[in-house]
């Protein structure tokens, strides 16, 4: 007797894929939330980033399903900075600071809350781990099946 196993092998396929779709959707959600809840609740301007997310896709060439943040500010809240220097590459760098002390709101009459400078000197950020707690998350979900 001869079976024919290429349509349980494609349904078994087809589970493994829905089940990696299914994880990288709950790791793709933990994500966002908690760079939202933790990114919020320390003050950091994460909107833009949550919004670069782009929701889990399946790759055919890697067999895996994939998410990602295109923004470039997501890596570094993901793993935090130090206090570091950021430095015009030409000219100068312009940006709002409302709440600038008063003898910057004077240099800076005509334009503020726009104010340039040549190089700023700013304060790290401590990590958030949002893509690694969404992995985790997806982890623990799949173990608990």
């Amino acid at each position: 007797m001869e079976i024919d196993s290429s349509e349980l092998e494609a349904k078994f396929e087809l589970l493994g894929k829905q089940e990696a779709m299914e994880a990288a959707n709950r790791a793709f959600s933990s994500s966002q939330e908690r760079l939202t809840k933790v990114g919020d609740s320390r003050g950091y301007e994460v909107f833009p980033v949550v919004q670069s997310g782009t929701p889990p896709v399946w790759d055919e060439t890697e067999n895996a399903a994939r998410f990602e943040y295109s923004h470039p500010a997501a890596y570094y809240f993901e793993v935090g900075t130090q206090t570091h220097e950021i430095v015009a590459d030409d000219g100068m760098l312009a940006f709002e600071w409302p709440d600038a002390p008063p003898e910057v709101q004077d240099m800076f009459e005509s334009t503020f809350p726009t104010v340039f400078f040549k190089s700023v000197e700013v304060e790290g950020i401590d990590r958030i781990d949002f893509v690694k707690q969404g992995l985790e998350d997806a982890r623990d979900w799949l173990e608990g099946r």
